[in-house]
């Protein structure tokens, strides 16, 4: 049996070098994605905002031939608002001949 330790090194070869981009560039670069971010922070703030209706919901409505217009939208958000102010997290909400069983989140 043979004791020694052997040591196989393989050479190092330094990276290939690549151009990079000027400093100005990089940092418009980073502005840009920056700017980005703000905007998907503004959508998704929105949308949390905003009602979310569940596939089986708009199946539902769509059956139904229920018409909901955006002031519509609004006078049942503030519903749920309120719901939400008051701690309530499962809800009725009548509205005209509609009942919306809602979660609010």
């Amino acid at each position: 049996m043979d004791n020694k330790i052997r040591w196989q090194s393989q050479p190092i070869i330094p990276p290939k070098t690549t151009k990079t981009q000027p400093m100005t560039k990089q940092k418009k670069h980073e502005h840009s994605k920056s700017l980005d971010f703000k905007e998907i922070l503004e959508t998704k703030i929105k949308e949390k905002d905003s009602l979310k209706f569940s596939k089986h919901a708009k199946q539902r409505i769509k059956s139904r031939k229920i018409k909901i217009n955006e002031s519509d939208l609004l006078k049942i958000n503030e519903a749920v608002n309120k719901a939400a102010e008051k701690g309530i997290k499962d809800s009725l909400i009548l509205f005209d001949d509609v009942a919306f069983i809602v979660s609010v989140n």
